[in-house]
């Protein structure tokens, strides 16, 4: 009895225990940190490209309506020509390359606006440590022509 008394008072080891339970919250610390900053990085590129990606689609203009002599408070969008330039767009190396797995999910002319929403799946940088932890990341952006 005074043996087992003796050995639960004592202290020796405590610290240890104590250590390794900070190193593993550092750790864990760490690695949120990183996924966090990697995954915001990734969304405010995305945000970038879908910017511009709308803005070159609201210079997609109707061409027939400014041949066919409309006045230029009148010249519309053309859907086809918006989703053209948006495609061209995004298919140019240093856009493509920034952002992997890029999808367009769609274009959309409303009136004398444009609206691109964009996809793209990421994987985080600690990822092997949660499995299944690819993130994916939508955005939209909207721009107006630029003729009023």
């Amino acid at each position: 009895m005074n043996l087992s008394r003796h050995s639960l008072n004592r202290e020796e080891g405590s610290v240890l225990v104590l250590g390794i339970g900070i190193a593993v919250l550092l750790l864990l610390l760490v690695t949120v940190s990183a996924n966090v900053s990697v995954a915001w990085s990734r969304k405010v590129t995305l945000q970038a490209i879908a910017d511009g990606a709308a803005l070159s689609g609201s210079q997609g203009i109707d061409v027939q309506s400014i041949y066919g002599g409309s006045s230029v408070n009148s010249i519309r969008l053309s859907p086809k020509a918006v989703n053209m330039k948006v495609d061209r767009y995004l298919r140019q190396a240093p856009v493509a390359s920034r952002v992997p797995n890029l999808r367009k999910i769609s274009v959309r002319t409303i009136g004398d606006s444009v609206k691109v929403e964009l996809e793209c799946s990421s994987e985080l940088p600690f990822s092997y440590l949660i499995p299944g932890s690819a993130i994916s990341i939508r955005t939209a952006a909207t721009a107006r022509r630029l003729l009023n």
